[in-house]
């Protein structure tokens, strides 16, 4: 179990840590960044820069006119990973589309693609962006009396769970 955990752990930084919004602040702070050789994508040249990450090594795909990113490939092992363990180094390939520039003046990518080894695994297509919308405190006060009926209306699981069908039941009167 703890490696499961530690394994989930690692996938919720490293997703943080890579995504649009942070990856170009995880690869300044990485000691290692470097600007590579211009490489092709989709038939089209791109800038790319290459950066280390807890073991994994990233290459950025960065649009030449306007220095978007349109790409990122991450290699590195999932030894946690009962599937992913096995074939050793696994290369992720995440493309991000449909840059939108957003009211308060951010760019933000409304599509985003997910190849493991070559395999699509899944898309995302961003809704709704909010940025630090700011939340009405007067929504996370409860007043004394709503804690109270809280408290008043727990009960336990038991409650919740229905005894199985008669035909299920053993008939110990039998026995």
């Amino acid at each position: 179990m703890g490696s499961r955990v530690a394994g989930c752990r690692r996938n919720r930084r490293e997703s943080l840590a890579l995504g649009p919004e942070r990856i170009l602040l995880t690869a300044l702070a990485a000691g290692d960044l470097q600007r590579g050789a211009s490489a092709t994508l989709h038939g089209y040249a791109h800038d790319t820069l290459h950066f280390s990450y807890h073991g994994a090594q990233v290459r950025l795909y960065l649009l030449p006119e306007s220095h978007l990113i349109a790409a990122a490939d991450i290699v590195r092992a999932h030894p946690l990973d009962m599937f992913l363990s096995s074939w050793g180094d696994v290369r992720t390939h995440v493309e991000w589309a449909a840059w939108t520039l957003e009211p308060n003046g951010i760019r933000y990518p409304r599509q985003w693609t997910f190849d493991v080894n070559g395999t699509r695994e899944h898309s995302v297509l961003v809704d709704a962006v909010a940025f630090d919308p700011g939340i009405d405190a007067s929504l996370l006060d409860a007043s004394a009396d709503t804690i109270a009926a809280a408290k008043r209306s727990v009960r336990p699981i038991a409650d919740f769970l229905s005894p199985p069908p008669a035909v299920w039941r053993p008939h110990l009167a039998s026995l």
